[in-house]
């Protein structure tokens, strides 16, 4: 299953087929690989993906330490995706197709 983390920028409306369709403007991406999980060391496979830089006096010591051994930026956000292997270290909205379906799960403040 493939995976982005992205923030959810407003409402909007567009013409199919003379119909006007409600859609929804999400900001995805890039996202960066800050962890791999191994079967052979962690018991499963999943990659961690971080969303939305922050500055690092933001983030604790020990998180800090987790984003540098990864060589990557401090993340507000990681969440980890199951059974996904991405050959890259930064994830984009690329991998998904044009006019392609996806499942949204969100938070509500």
């Amino acid at each position: 299953m493939k995976g982005i983390l992205g923030t959810k920028v407003g409402m909007t409306q567009v013409w199919k087929d003379d119909r006007l369709v409600p859609v929804t403007v999400v900001l995805a991406g890039p996202c960066p690989v800050v962890q791999r999980k191994e079967p052979a060391t962690d018991g499963y496979s999943a990659v961690q993906l971080g969303w939305h830089e922050l500055q690092e006096k933001r983030v604790n010591k020990p998180t800090l330490g987790h984003f540098k051994r990864a060589g990557v930026a401090p993340q507000r956000h990681l969440v980890e995706f199951r059974d996904y292997a991405p050959e890259e270290d930064v994830v984009k909205v690329e991998i998904f197709e044009p006019g392609e379906k996806v499942d949204v799960t969100g938070t509500s403040k």
